[in-house]
């Protein structure tokens, strides 16, 4: 094997293992130690790929967002004009690949709830790749469909992200009072249900 998959692959191990270790123990519970011994793995090696468990953490939190979002980047085939059914797609990919990688799911909920503020900064980035596929989602969304006069893809780009935004601060607000699962799904209900009321409204047509 040559010296660059080799490098890779210990990467990915060692990837592998501390996704596992803050997926079930957040990142303040969770022990670089505990984990080479879970998955042996030496210390040494971790920390000649990572100079830190914050940036191992960081890293963690990267694989995960690039991950989702190639997932929804190939499996969810959009039908011009076919609002509904598109959102309905949207979700269902989503879901579908939490179901499939349980591990990536807490730690995607993790890295919303449950970051130190210092590390916020880094995480903001390793969300930009499933914020980039939102943005195109939205955009590929409208083709097809009459806007009202004034309306834009953008207007619906900028409220998407406040929309997720918003209930991500929402969410934080009850973390004392809720475990990281029931904030997930909590999150992931309302940004459907936002999503929806701001395609369709509240009137009745």
């Amino acid at each position: 094997m040559k010296r660059a998959d080799q490098v890779a692959l210990s990467r990915r191990r060692i990837l592998d293992g501390a996704i596992e270790e803050f997926s079930q123990k957040g990142y303040e519970n969770a022990s670089v130690t505990a984990m080479c011994q879970r998955h042996q793995l030496s210390k040494g090696r971790v920390y000649y790929h990572f100079a830190s468990k914050e940036e191992l953490y960081v890293a963690c939190a990267h694989r995960c967002v690039r991950s989702l979002a190639d997932h929804l980047e190939k499996a969810v085939v959009l039908r011009e004009g076919d609002l509904d059914g598109n959102c309905r797609r949207y979700f269902e990919e989503r879901r579908r690949f939490f179901e499939e990688y349980p591990p990536f799911r807490a730690l995607f909920f993790t890295i919303r709830f449950q970051t130190p503020l210092a590390l916020e900064p880094d995480i903001e980035k390793a969300l930009l790749p499933l914020q980039e596929y939102n943005d195109r989602f939205a955009a590929q969304l409208l083709e097809g469909i009459s806007l009202r006069e004034g309306c834009s893809t953008q207007q619906l780009q900028r409220f998407l992200f406040l929309l997720d935004a918003g209930f991500s601060r929402q969410c934080l607000g009850e973390r004392g009072s809720a475990s990281l699962e029931e904030l997930a799904d909590l999150h992931e209900k309302m940004v459907e249900e936002g999503v929806d009321l701001i395609l369709h409204g509240l009137l009745k047509p």
